[in-house]
């Protein structure tokens, strides 16, 4: 079975509705088109953008939002911002991530045959 993003989309609406007790979380939204969000019990913001491949993952980083992000100066910053990517890219993710400096970025992994998912890094935005 392929991993798409809608597969990924479900997996974390299950997790963190119902596993982690959120109660709200959406997709598609806020002023970057953030691919899922979600508030934790704490009221912190968790933006998640989901990457099945390494060329839709590097071409994120073109997007304003990052520089933003770093910038805080924004009405609406995540304090929590992850990518969710396939096992196959999480390597890859981090030396991305270490290259454009953006090493308080979380990665989230989602595993094609359980659909569990796992931290590998911790997001401290």
């Amino acid at each position: 079975m392929k991993i798409n993003a809608n597969k990924i989309k479900t997996g974390l609406f299950y997790y963190y509705r119902t596993k982690k007790q959120h109660f709200c979380c959406a997709t598609e939204c806020g002023d970057f088109n953030a691919d899922f969000i979600t508030i934790n019990p704490d009221n912190e913001l968790i933006e998640v953008e989901i990457k099945i491949s390494l060329n839709d993952l590097k071409n994120d980083f073109n997007k304003r939002k990052h520089t933003k992000y770093k910038e805080n100066n924004l009405t609406f910053v995540p304090t929590y911002f992850y990518y969710c990517v396939p096992e196959g890219l999480v390597d890859k993710c981090k030396k991305i991530l270490k290259e454009n400096n953006l090493e308080n970025y979380g990665i989230l992994v989602f595993r094609e045959l359980t659909g569990l998912r796992s931290l590998i890094d911790s997001s401290n935005r």
